[in-house]
């Protein structure tokens, strides 16, 4: 794997760790704002106090999946495995298992903990596949270019 394509892996998996942590933040947003009651100050109040534990989250979203998500990385890279289905499948699964994980050594984990850290890693799933394909603009004009070479080469004229 050239550095190029390390660098892209390296956004890729830190796209899918903030894509994790904006899931969980939206969680937590949502749940200040049914515990608040329509008290608007509480709501402020609350959101004030939850956007420190988020700076917390991401570095320990991106601690619990390195490993797996190399692994992922680079599996797709030696099978040539673009599907969404496969890093959004990969990605929930290794959110569930970070989940299981982390709350492993508390007695009663969170309800519902679990499925929240599996829907943040399938939303991690497409950050990691569309900056693995590298950038729609670079596609096109490769495909165009391909298109301009097909037609230059006389082949297209014959039609």
């Amino acid at each position: 794997m050239s550095s190029y394509h390390w660098s892209r892996a390296i956004g890729g998996w830190l796209a899918g760790c903030g894509a994790a942590t904006a899931v969980v933040g939206v969680f937590i947003f949502v749940m200040i704002g049914i515990s608040s009651g329509g008290d608007v100050a509480g709501f402020a109040a609350g959101i004030a106090f939850a956007i420190f534990p988020l700076f917390l989250i991401f570095p320990v979203i991106c601690l619990l999946t390195a490993i797996p998500a190399a692994i992922v990385i680079l599996a797709s890279e030696k099978y040539r495995i673009r599907a969404i289905a496969f890093f959004g499948g990969t990605g929930a699964a290794i959110g569930a298992a970070s989940a299981g994980l982390f709350w492993q050594g508390i007695p009663r984990e969170p309800g519902g903990a679990i499925l929240l850290f599996a829907i943040a890693g399938l939303a991690a799933g497409k950050p990691i596949l569309s900056l693995r394909m590298g950038s729609r603009r670079r596609r096109v004009q490769e495909v165009r270019a391909a298109l301009r070479a097909y037609w230059a080469s006389g082949l297209g004229a014959s039609w």
